[in-house]
C-alpha cells in the first residue's frame, strides 16, 4: 500500500507542477502583452475575439492522473524488486 500512496503523491505533485507552469506561462504572456490599437480601427472586434481557457474533455486530467500514478507504481515496483533480490524471483 505504501508504493500506491507514494505513486499517487508523485502523480499529484507532477500534475501540480504542470498546472503551475502552465498558469505561470499564461500570466507572463498576459502581463507582457502590449496591444497595438493604433493599427486597427475596430477595437470592439478585438475584444470579442479573446478567449480564455480551453475547451476539451475535463476527464483527461483524471485519466492522466491515473495513468501517471500507474506508471510511477510500476517503476517503483520494478525498482524495488530489482534492488531487494537482484532479480524477479
Amino acid at each position: 500500500m505504501k508504493i500506491i500512496v507514494r505513486a499517487c503523491i508523485i502523480s499529484a505533485a507532477l500534475h501540480f507542477v504542470y498546472f503551475s507552469l502552465t498558469f505561470l506561462k499564461g500570466y507572463i504572456i498576459t502581463k507582457a502583452y502590449v496591444p497595438d490599437v493604433g493599427k486597427d480601427e475596430s477595437v470592439y472586434m478585438l475584444q470579442n475575439e479573446v478567449a480564455f481557457g480551453f475547451v476539451g474533455n475535463p476527464f483527461i486530467f483524471v485519466y492522466s492522473f491515473i495513468a501517471l500514478a500507474f506508471t510511477c507504481f510500476t517503476i517503483q515496483f520494478v525498482f524495488q524488486k530489482l534492488t531487494r533480490k537482484g532479480s524477479f524471483r
